[in-house]
C-alpha cells in the first residue's frame, strides 16, 4: 500500500512536470514570451519622408505604407500630417496613405514612421491558400518561344526554386536576348512582368513585390522583387542578383507596378527619403507593451494583464514557494531546526527592505528586547493572550524607539524594521521564552541560528533576477514545486545531521561487521 501511494505522488509530480513544460514550450515557441530576462528582441525604426513645394491649390500625396505580413508585425504607427487631412486605405496589394488640403501653397513636409517587428514563425504551416493565378496570354511564336525557355529551365534545375532561378537566368542573360525578344520587347526592364506570364503558364503564382532591405542606414532605395507562391508561402527572390531573399533581410512594403509615392501636377521639387534604423528592446519590456494587442487567452489571463503595480507584487509572491522548498529540503533532508515551519520565509521577505546585514543585526536586537521583556512579564503571572498582546505592544515600541533613533543618527536603514512582520516576532519571542524554560537557552540559540540562517539563504535565492523573471512569466512552474514539495513530503529517511548524531552506532555496528 505505501509502495502505491509513492507511486501515486511520482505520477503526480511528473503529471505536473509535463503539463508545466508543455505550456512553457507553448508560450515561448507561439506566443514569443520572453525566456530570459535580458533576452533581446531587433526591431526596426522605419520612416518616410516627403518634401514637396506646392504651387496653390488643392494638393493631394498618395504613399505606401508598410503593413502586418506573415514575416513582419507594424507597431506604433505616428503620422505627422500638419494641417493635412489623413485617411489610409487598406487594399489587397498593400496600405496606401492619403494626404490632402484643400489649399496647400509653398514647402509641405509630410511624415510616416512606424516599429517593425520580425515575427518568428513557420510560414508553410500559415495554410494561406493557393491564389489564383491568370491565364497567360501568348500570341502563337510567344507560345512556342515560352514553352521552349520553360523546357530549357526545368532541364537544369531540381526543384521549384531553381525552376524560378533559372527562369530569372534566362531573361538576364545578354547571350540570349536576340532569342527572347519576342518576349522581351522592351528589352531587361521589362523582365519582370514576363517572369510573372511565365511562371502563370506552370501554374504557380507570382507576383511584383517592393520594399526595402534591412540594413543599417538604408536611405530611400525602393527595390522590386519577384515573390513566387509555393508550399503555402510566399518567398521573396532578387532578378538582379538571381538569389533568393531571406526573409527577415527584406520588408515588402506594396505589391503591383504602382509608384511608391504620388503628388499632383500642381507640386514640384518632390524629395522623398526612407531610412531605417535597428533597435534592440529588451523583450519583457517589449511584450508587456503589446500585451493588450493580442487576443490569446494564455496572454489574456496572465501576469501581464494586471497593473503594473500588482505585478510588482506578485514578482514577489511567485517567489515564497521557492523559500517553501528550500525550507523543507533544509529541514527535512539536512535538519536545520527553526522556529515555526514559514517564519523563516517571512523574515527573509523582511530583508528585502532592510537589506540583509543590517536586517540580521536589527532582527537580532528586536529579539533580544522582546526576550527581555518575556522573562519581565513572567512575575506577573500574566495569562497566556494578555502576555503576548503586551509583548506585541513592547515590540512596536521597540521598533518606533529604533526608527526614531537611526533617523536622529542619519542612518536611513532603520526606518525599514517598521516593515516587520511585528505579530510573528511577537509569537516567536514568546515560544523562545516558553523553549527556553523547557529545554534551556542552548536549543532556543540553536533553533535561532537555524531560523537566521534559513532566512539568509532564502532571501538570496529569492532576490535572483533571473529566478523572479522565470516565475513570473511562467507561473505554472509553481506546479513543478508543488509536486517536489509532495515527493519531499513522502522522505523518511535519516537526515544530515542525525548522522553524526547517530555516529557512534554506525562505527560500532561497522566495527563489528569487520570482526565477523
Amino acid at each position: 500500500m505505501k509502495k502505491l501511494f509513492l507511486s501515486f505522488i511520482s505520477s503526480i509530480f511528473f503529471f505536473f512536470c509535463a503539463v508545466t513544460f508543455s505550456v512553457m514550450a507553448y508560450k515561448v515557441y507561439s506566443l514569443n514570451f520572453p525566456l530570459s530576462q535580458t533576452e533581446e528582441n531587433t526591431l526596426w525604426q522605419y520612416e518616410t519622408k516627403i518634401r514637396f513645394n506646392a504651387d496653390g491649390g488643392p494638393q493631394k500625396v498618395r504613399a505606401w505604407i508598410p503593413r502586418n505580413t506573415e514575416r513582419f508585425v507594424i507597431n506604433d504607427e505616428d503620422f505627422f500630417s500638419g494641417d493635412f487631412g489623413l485617411n489610409v486605405a487598406k487594399i489587397d496589394i498593400g496600405n496606401r496613405s492619403e494626404w490632402s488640403k484643400r489649399d496647400a501653397k509653398g514647402w509641405q513636409t509630410l511624415f510616416y514612421r512606424a516599429l517593425i517587428e520580425p515575427v518568428e514563425v513557420d510560414l508553410g504551416s500559415m495554410n494561406l491558400g493557393q491564389p489564383i493565378v491568370e491565364d497567360p496570354v501568348f500570341t502563337n511564336i510567344e507560345g512556342e518561344v515560352a514553352t521552349m525557355v520553360i523546357q530549357r529551365a526545368k532541364k537544369t534545375s531540381a526543384d521549384h526554386e531553381s525552376l524560378v532561378l533559372q527562369l530569372i537566368g534566362a531573361l538576364n542573360d545578354r547571350n540570349s536576348m536576340d532569342n527572347l525578344s519576342v518576349l522581351l520587347p522592351a528589352g531587361r526592364e521589362s523582365a519582370m512582368p514576363v517572369l510573372i506570364r511565365l511562371l502563370a503558364k506552370e501554374n504557380i503564382p507570382a507576383r511584383i513585390a517592393n520594399g526595402v532591405f534591412l540594413k543599417d542606414g538604408s536611405e530611400g532605395n525602393i527595390e522590386s522583387w519577384l515573390e513566387v507562391f509555393h508550399d503555402d508561402q510566399w518567398q521573396l527572390f532578387d532578378t538582379e542578383s538571381e538569389q533568393v531573399i531571406p526573409k527577415n533581410e527584406a520588408l515588402v512594403i506594396w505589391n503591383g507596378f504602382e509608384q511608391f509615392v504620388t503628388v499632383n501636377n500642381r507640386a514640384n521639387n518632390i524629395d522623398v527619403n526612407i531610412s531605417l534604423k535597428p533597435r534592440n528592446e529588451n523583450l519583457l519590456d517589449f511584450f508587456q507593451l503589446r500585451k493588450n494587442e493580442s487576443k490569446h487567452w494564455l496572454i489574456d489571463y496572465s501576469f501581464f494583464s494586471l497593473p503594473l503595480s500588482i505585478q510588482n507584487d506578485f514578482k514577489i509572491l511567485v517567489t515564497i514557494p521557492i523559500g517553501v522548498l528550500l525550507l523543507v529540503v533544509l529541514r527535512n533532508l539536512i535538519g536545520i531546526k527553526t522556529f515555526g515551519t514559514f517564519l523563516p520565509i517571512l523574515i527573509a521577505l523582511s530583508f528585502r527592505e532592510t537589506g540583509l546585514i543590517a536586517g540580521i543585526l536589527m532582527f537580532t536586537l528586536v529579539v533580544a528586547l522582546g526576550l527581555l521583556t518575556r522573562q519581565l512579564l513572567d512575575r506577573l503571572n500574566l495569562l497566556m493572550i494578555p502576555r503576548v498582546g503586551s509583548i506585541l505592544i513592547v515590540v512596536l515600541l521597540f521598533m518606533v524607539t529604533i526608527a526614531m533613533l537611526s533617523f536622529k543618527l542619519g542612518i536611513d536603514i532603520g526606518l525599514s524594521v517598521t516593515l516587520f512582520p511585528m505579530v510573528i516576532l511577537a509569537i516567536m519571542i514568546e515560544r523562545m521564552s516558553i523553549l527556553w524554560d523547557e529545554r534551556g537557552p542552548f536549543e532556543v540559540f540553536k533553533q535561532a541560528i537555524g531560523t537566521v540562517m534559513v532566512a539568509a539563504l532564502g532571501f538570496w535565492i529569492m532576490n535572483l533576477p533571473a529566478l523572479q523573471h522565470i516565475l513570473f512569466v511562467f507561473p505554472e512552474l509553481l506546479l513543478v514545486i508543488l509536486g517536489l514539495t509532495m515527493v519531499m513530503g513522502r522522505y523518511t529517511g535519516f537526515k544530515l545531521t542525525e548522522l553524526f548524531r547517530f555516529r557512534a552506532i554506525i562505527d560500532s555496528a561497522m566495527t563489528k561487521r569487520n570482526q565477523v
